[in-house]
């Protein structure tokens, strides 16, 4: 999932015609961190910076989770509750996830 995302930033900001630079700065992180997640070498994002990413490049934070083979909405109820909470408690629950993804990979 964490590969996927990534790829989507990148192509994102590619097809908007947008450095790296520039969303790192528009998005309030590094361009360090925007260049390891774009290069995969990063496996963990908090929703809160996962969604000012996607501000920052005009989507729903849900775009990122949308794959054509799902067709289910529990992926965006799941980022809508996720939204309602702290930004700690939703690092808390996006490492628990991640970890759990990661066992069925």
């Amino acid at each position: 999932m964490i590969e996927e995302i990534s790829t989507k930033i990148r192509k994102y900001r590619i097809q908007q015609n947008i450095t790296m630079e520039q969303l790192a700065e528009a998005a309030d992180i590094s361009v360090s961190f925007l260049s390891k997640f774009e290069r995969q070498e990063l496996t963990n994002i908090s929703v809160e910076v996962l969604n000012r990413i996607a501000t920052a490049l005009g989507i729903e934070i849900a775009d990122f989770f949308k794959h054509p083979s799902i067709t289910s909405s529990h992926g965006l109820i799941l980022v809508k509750y996720l939204e309602t909470l702290t930004e700690s408690k939703q690092e808390d629950i996006s490492e628990a996830l991640l970890k759990l993804i990661a066992a069925f990979e």
